[in-house]
């Protein structure tokens, strides 16, 4: 992205990067997985974060097990369901950074490799939804992450080039995602990701909060 070239976009990553969810999703699969025989620690989840969850479980399961998988998937989100808080899970410095992009003339969205029945729900009950001019979920017709179709169909639906926006996630497959679609790339630092840092190099700042974002935008982000 050059100086001459103005961000018309940010589009955002969901769990980890808008919603305090990481570390609770990646204690419900592993809880998921050993009452399947399968042992797999929060940490492994850790590395496979921002994957569909059908290739998080092929890769764990070693299988393409339908039945096997949906017990597995439907164990998981009801111990997320029972167990997460909307009144703590959105992240502080969310709500402050999307009306200040908007206020700004910028485009917003979300880009997720969650179902779109979880992200419609999640972004309804926390209520911001109305704030996304398009929410691009994980469908199955499309290549899920780190492959770029996800983050092409959002620029397709809002009509524009991958050098006019901006995406910003916390994880290292949201930024291969970036990478392969050739965006530019924003890690917002969160408790559980330190160690991804040094591996976001190329096209990628690096930023400890949301709200940083408007100032990169406003000194046109090189």
């Amino acid at each position: 992205m050059t100086s001459t070239e103005v961000v018309k976009a940010v589009l955002f990553d969901m769990d980890g990067t808008i919603i305090n969810s990481v570390e609770l999703i990646a204690e419900c699969w592993s809880k998921a997985f050993k009452k399947h025989g399968i042992r797999i620690e929060p940490q492994d989840i850790y590395r496979v974060v921002g994957l569909p969850a059908d290739t998080i479980l092929e890769k764990y399961t070693g299988t393409k097990n339908p039945r096997l998988h949906n017990s597995i998937l439907e164990q998981a989100r009801k111990c997320f369901e029972e167990k997460m808080n909307p009144n703590t899970l959105l992240y502080n410095d969310v709500l402050e950074t999307i009306k200040q992009l908007r206020e700004n003339n910028k485009l917003c969205g979300i880009v997720t490799s969650s179902s779109c029945k979880r992200t419609i729900e999640l972004l309804e009950k926390l209520d911001i939804i109305e704030y996304f001019d398009t929410i691009q979920c994980y469908q199955g017709k499309l290549r899920g992450k780190p492959y770029p179709d996800l983050l092409l169909s959002a620029l397709n639906k809002l009509g524009i080039k991958p050098s006019q926006a901006i995406y910003v996630g916390d994880s290292y497959i949201d930024y291969l995602t970036a990478r392969n679609t050739g965006v530019l790339f924003v890690l917002v630092k969160r408790s559980w990701n330190t160690h991804i840092v040094d591996k976001c190099s190329e096209k990628c700042i690096v930023i400890s909060d949301l709200r940083e974002i408007s100032n990169l935008i406003t000194n046109k982000i090189k």
